[in-house]
């Protein structure tokens, strides 16, 4: 398309100057608008599945709400104002280490065959990581009881990691065994 515009403005050149500009404005420019949007679908396409192969966007989203909620309440007493700080930090951090880590856990649970080791390994080391930066995470002034907003995160990661590992792997080596 581009490259017939491109022909059709050079076929024009030789009539005069305001029927070439008046032609480039009609067919030109929509083309390479056409273009332009074409390549950004492209880029735009292509960038959410890199973020899909490194986040579990819908856990993130989910995590987000649910821990920031859980903190908040457990800052409440501080004031309205301190832990609304509290759960937006502890939502932001686990929008997006949250969904990087449940996504580490699945990779984790497919790298082993034996299951054991798949749900040990894919939920105690995202959970330990997750601890850790969450903790640091709250210590950072702004957070009134930083180790009380991380407990629920070091109880539950344990826990969500196993069970999500322990399901990915699952679905993963049944659906290899059924093929």
């Amino acid at each position: 398309m581009v490259i017939w515009s491109g022909f059709a403005i050079l076929k024009l050149s030789l009539y005069s100057r305001q029927k070439v500009e008046y032609f480039a404005v009609l067919f030109l420019i929509p083309t390479l608008a056409a273009v332009k949007d074409s390549i950004a679908n492209v880029l735009a396409r292509k960038t959410v599945e890199g973020v899909h192969r490194f986040l579990d966007v819908r856990m993130g989203i989910l995590g987000a709400l649910s821990m920031g909620l859980i903190v908040y309440f457990i800052n409440s007493d501080h004031g309205m104002i301190a832990g609304a700080i509290a759960a937006l930090k502890q939502g932001l951090y686990t929008f997006f280490f949250g969904a990087l880590f449940v996504k580490m856990a699945e990779n984790i649970a497919l790298h082993f065959s034996s299951i054991l080791k798949a749900v040990i390994i894919g939920g105690v080391a995202p959970a330990l990581l997750t601890s850790a930066l969450t903790y640091v995470l709250h210590a950072i002034k702004g957070t009134p009881e930083p180790f009380n907003s991380t407990l629920p995160t070091m109880v539950l990661s344990i826990i969500s990691f196993s069970i999500w590992a322990y399901l990915k792997h699952r679905s993963a080596f049944n659906s290899k065994h059924d093929s």
